[in-house]
């Protein structure tokens, strides 16, 4: 039995391309787009993944148990493109249960930098970028970069395969790419997670992926 990706949203909010992407790094699941929440297909009891557009999300806030009970199983995703709703989110997350497995996707994105989020928001995890933790952040202020010292402590190829590690891609992959062994790809990978005090490679990427949206260099 396939599953599913349900995009929840007009194509303003996710366009073809976006469908494009899904379908190709989810080839084993289908790919589709409604408008409406009475739209969203019936449960097969299949794997299911609903990413919610941000200005549908406000609903879904105000009433969580008339949209998510409804659909028992599905994982569902907030794609956002306002940061104040992602913030609102992650606030009431800590006083709704029912709202705590909801993971996040940032839209604003370059398809690079997207893509690779996606895999780790279809893997069940819920990277969160630095800036929404920052309640004082807003975007007309300027930007100044500020040196993190985990990053710092990395050599210039830990960085480059830790760069690669978080689009996804597998040790051969990386190994090929660099023109190194799978075996000094993953001495670099143990060098690294010890560095950043994490377990797992997913729990890497997402070290990664999360200073690189918080602007630490």
């Amino acid at each position: 039995m396939r599953g599913m990706i349900v995009f929840l949203g007009d194509s303003n909010g996710f366009s073809d391309w976006i469908l494009r992407i899904a379908e190709a790094e989810a080839p084993s699941m289908d790919v589709c787009r409604v408008d409406r929440l009475e739209d969203l297909p019936p449960t097969s009891g299949a794997k299911r993944f609903i990413i919610v557009a941000d200005d549908m999300a406000r609903d879904m806030l105000a009433n969580p148990k008339g949209w998510i009970a409804d659909h028992p199983g599905a994982r569902w995703i907030l794609a956002y493109r306002d940061e104040k709703m992602a913030r609102q989110l992650l606030a009431l997350r800590r006083r709704c249960d029912i709202l705590a497995s909801i993971g996040l996707l940032p839209m604003n994105l370059p398809v690079d930098q997207w893509t690779p989020m996606f895999r780790l928001a279809l893997s069940g995890d819920c990277v969160v970028p630095a800036r929404l933790l920052d309640t004082d952040a807003l975007p007309d202020k300027p930007v100044h970069p500020r040196v993190d010292p985990l990053h710092a402590s990395l050599t210039p190829r830990e960085r480059e395969v830790l760069a690669l590690v978080s689009e996804g891609k597998r040790n051969k992959t990386i190994a090929h790419e660099l023109s190194l062994t799978e075996h000094t790809i993953k001495l670099h990978l143990h060098h690294i997670m010890k560095k950043i005090s994490v377990r797992n490679r997913t729990q890497a990427a997402q070290w990664f992926l999360t200073r690189q949206q918080g602007g630490t260099p």
